[in-house]
C-alpha cells in the first residue's frame, strides 16, 4: 500500500481507538448508576415477579402464596393504571397494597415497561433514570413505601426528574403517621392528586381467600388481608414464649427501627444490635452463643441474614414484638449510646426531624436532631470529607430552621444561616449547582422567618437575594417544580418587603413571581398549590 492509505488507515483507527476509549467508559459508568439507583431497569409488566415488588416475601421459598383476593377497589387501580395516572395506594399494615400493585400491574390492557428503584441516597452528579425509547408505553417507577424513599438525601431531586419525565409513579404508603408524614411534603401533594385507600375484608371473603390458598383462617385475621397469609398468631406465641435473651435481641432491633438506625428495607447491622443488646437488656455473650441465638431467629423466621447484619419484617416489629416505647425517650437513650458512630447519628437526627413534623413534641424532636448533627460534625468535618460535613450542616439548617418556628426565633434562624452558610462552602454554584440552589431556597425560607423577628427590611432583603441566587439555576424548563417552590417563595419575600418600602413596586414584583410559579402550578396538575 502507498503511504497515503497507510497514513488514512492509522488516521481511521486511531479515531475508532480513541471513540472506544471515550465511549466504553462512559457506558461503564452508566451501568454502575443503573445499579446503584435500580433493582429492575425497564422490566415488562407482564412478566413482574413476586420478588421484584415485595422483595425476600415474593420468595416462594419464604413461604410465598400466589392466590390473591381480588376485590373491587383493584378495577380502581387499573383504571388509574390504564389512563397514565401517578397513584398513591394506602392502608394499614397488612392490607395488601404491594400484593395489589403486583397483581394490577399484571392485568393492565397494554405491557408497560417499569424501573423499581433500590433504597439509597441519590447523589445528584450522577443520578439518571436510565435511557428508554418507549413512545407509544408511558412507563411506570413503582415506589413501594414511598416514605422510606422521602428520607433518602436528595429524593426530592430524582422525584422530579420522574415527574419531568412524564414517567408514572405508582406508590404505596402505610396509613396513620407515615401518611401524616409523607403529606408534610410539598412535592407529594403537588403529584398525587389520585389517592386509594385499601379498606378491611370482611370475615367471609377472607375464608374464601383461605381456602383458595389451602390455610386455615387464622383467628389473629384482623380484616387486613395480608394477616390471612402471615401467620402473626404463631409468631406471636413464638415471641412469648422465647427466652429473655431471644427477645432481647428482638426487642433492641425494634430500638433501632424506632430511631432509623438501619439501612434500606429494615436491615440492621449485628454490630449494633448487639450494643443495645449490652446496654439495656444486660445481654453479654460470647461470639458463639450469638451465632446460636440469631441462628434460633432465623429459623423462626423473624430475622434473615444479610450483609454484615439482619433484616426482618417491618409488621413484626410493630404488631409482635412487645416494647412499651415511648420513641421520644428512645431518642434520648440512644444518642449518647452512639455518641461514636456518625452515621447511626446522622441517621437518628433524620428520623427524630422526620417525627418532629407530626409529634406534638416538635421543640424537644428538633433539638434531639440539632444535638446528632452536632457530633456526626466532630466527625465529619470538611477537612477529612468535604460532601459529608456540608450534608451535616445542611441537615443542621434544617432542623435549626424547624426549631425557630416553635422558639427562639432569631437565635435559631441565625444558627440556621449560619449552617447553611457552612454547607455553600462545599455546595458552591460552580461545584454542585443543584445542591446549591436547594440550600439557598432553604437559606431564604430562614431569613425570611427572622425577617417576622429581627430586622425586617434587611433580612427579607437577604431572602430576596437568596431565592433569585436558587433560581440561577431552577429554571423553568430543567426544573419546573423547584423553579415554581422557589417563586412562591419569592413572591411572598416580596410581599413582606412591599410593608417596608415601595409598596406598588414590591406588590407587582410579587404578583409576577406568583405568575411565574403559576406557569408550573396548574389547575390540572398542582389543583393544591394553585
Amino acid at each position: 500500500m502507498d503511504p497515503v492509505t497507510i497514513s488514512l488507515i492509522i488516521g481511521v483507527a486511531a479515531i475508532i481507538v480513541s471513540i472506544i476509549l471515550f465511549v466504553i467508559p462512559a457506558i461503564n459508568k452508566h451501568n454502575k448508576s443503573k445499579n446503584k439507583y435500580f433493582k429492575v431497569v425497564w422490566g415488562k409488566t407482564s412478566s413482574i415477579k413476586p420478588v421484584d415488588i415485595l422483595g425476600f416475601r415474593g420468595n416462594p421459598n419464604k413461604g410465598f402464596n400466589p392466590v390473591y383476593g381480588e376485590r373491587d377497589i383493584d378495577k380502581q387501580i387499573i383504571d388509574a393504571i390504564n389512563n397514565g395516572n401517578d397513584l398513591l395506594i394506602i392502608g394499614n399494615p397488612l392490607a395488601g397494597k404491594s400484593r395489589a400493585v403486583l397483581n394490577c400491574l399484571k392485568k393492565i390492557k397494554r405491557d408497560k415497561v417499569f424501573l423499581i428503584p433500590n433504597l439509597v441516597d441519590i447523589a445528584p452528579d450522577d443520578f439518571k433514570i436510565p435511557f428508554f425509547s418507549f413512545k407509544r408505553k408511558k412507563p411506570v417507577i413503582i415506589l413501594d413505601d414511598i416514605d422510606k424513599f422521602i428520607g433518602k438525601q436528595n429524593f426530592d431531586f430524582a422525584f422530579d426528574k420522574l415527574v419531568k419525565e412524564n414517567i408514572q409513579i405508582i406508590a404505596t404508603c402505610r396509613s396513620g403517621d407515615k401518611y401524616k408524614l409523607l403529606c408534610s411534603y410539598d412535592r407529594i401533594n403537588q403529584v398525587f392528586d389520585n389517592t386509594i385507600e385499601i379498606k378491611k375484608v370482611d370475615k367471609e371473603f377472607a375464608e374464601l381467600v383461605a381456602k383458595q390458598a389451602g390455610i386455615e383462617l387464622s383467628d389473629e385475621f384482623d380484616g387486613n388481608i395480608g394477616s390471612i397469609f402471615m401467620n402473626l398468631k404463631t409468631m406471636r406465641r413464638r415471641f412469648s414464649e422465647y427466652s429473655s435473651d431471644l427477645k432481647g435481641i428482638l426487642i433492641s432491633i425494634k430500638r433501632l427501627y424506632s430511631a432509623g438506625i438501619y439501612y434500606g428495607r429494615e436491615m440492621f447491622f449485628e454490630s449494633n444490635i448487639k450494643l443495645i443488646c449490652e446496654k439495656y437488656e444486660e445481654i453479654k455473650k460470647e461470639e458463639y452463643e450469638w451465632h446460636s441465638l440469631f441462628d434460633n431467629l432465623i429459623i423462626d423466621g423473624f430475622i434473615e441474614k444479610v450483609k454484615n447484619g439482619f433484616r426482618t419484617e417491618e409488621t413484626y416489629l410493630q404488631t409482635i414484638i412487645g416494647l412499651d416505647l415511648d420513641i421520644l425517650e428512645n431518642f434520648k437513650k440512644l444518642l449518647p449510646l452512639f455518641s461514636n458512630y456518625p452515621y447511626a447519628l446522622y441517621n437518628l437526627g433524620q428520623k427524630s426531624s422526620d417525627i418532629g413534623t407530626i409529634d406534638s413534641r416538635r421543640a424537644e424532636l428538633n433539638k434531639i436532631s440539632i444535638s446528632a448533627y452536632k457530633q456526626v460534625l466532630t466527625f465529619w468535618t470538611i477537612e477529612n470529607d468535604s460532601r459529608k460535613y456540608a450534608s451535616a450542616q445542611y441537615s443542621l439548617g434544617i432542623a435549626y430552621s424547624l426549631l425557630a418556628e416553635i422558639e427562639t426565633k432569631a437565635a435559631n434562624c441565625n444558627k440556621a444561616i449560619d449552617a447553611f452558610n457552612e454547607s455553600l462552602r462545599v455546595n458552591t454554584f460552580e461545584m454542585s449547582p443543584i445542591n446549591f440552589a436547594e440550600i439557598m431556597n432553604n437559606l431564604g425560607n430562614a431569613f425570611s422567618i427572622l425577617a417576622g423577628a429581627d430586622n425586617k427590611g434587611d433580612n427579607i432583603l437577604k431572602a430576596i437575594k437568596a431565592y433569585h441566587e436558587a433560581l440561577r439555576v431552577r429554571t423553568y424548563k430543567k426544573y419546573p417544580v423547584d423553579y415554581a417552590i422557589t417563586q412562591n417563595n419569592l413572591g411572598n419575600a416580596y410581599c413582606v418587603y412591599s410593608d417596608v418600602k415601595d409598596k406598588k413596586e414590591n406588590c407587582d414584583k410579587a404578583i409576577k413571581a406568583c405568575n411565574e410559579a403559576l406557569l408550573v402550578y396548574t389547575s390540572e396538575r398542582f389543583r393544591m398549590d394553585y
